[in-house]
């Protein structure tokens, strides 16, 4: 398996749980698909020139926790909570 194809199934396997994560924080699946992509395109110049995914995998949770904190204050300003 070339690095290419082991970016892309490390993405894959982690991408669903952070979909997971931000549906069960209350987010539609549109709504999670997209923070999710958003989070991933954040990281893609870094995990293009690192060579161990793992040891970015805290900064990428961190980085859809935020997005998912942002996303939650939008909604809230939206709705006028």
């Amino acid at each position: 398996m070339d690095e290419f194809e082991v970016l892309k199934t490390w993405i894959d396997i982690h991408s669903k749980k952070i979909e997971r994560l931000a549906f069960q924080y209350g987010l539609s699946l549109e709504m999670a698909y997209e923070v999710t992509l958003e989070t991933f395109v954040a990281f893609r110049e870094r995990l293009e020139n690192v060579s161990d995914f793992e040891s970015v995998l805290p900064e990428v949770y961190k980085r859809a926790i935020q997005k998912l904190e942002r996303t939650e204050l939008l909604f809230q300003l939206a709705e006028g909570v």
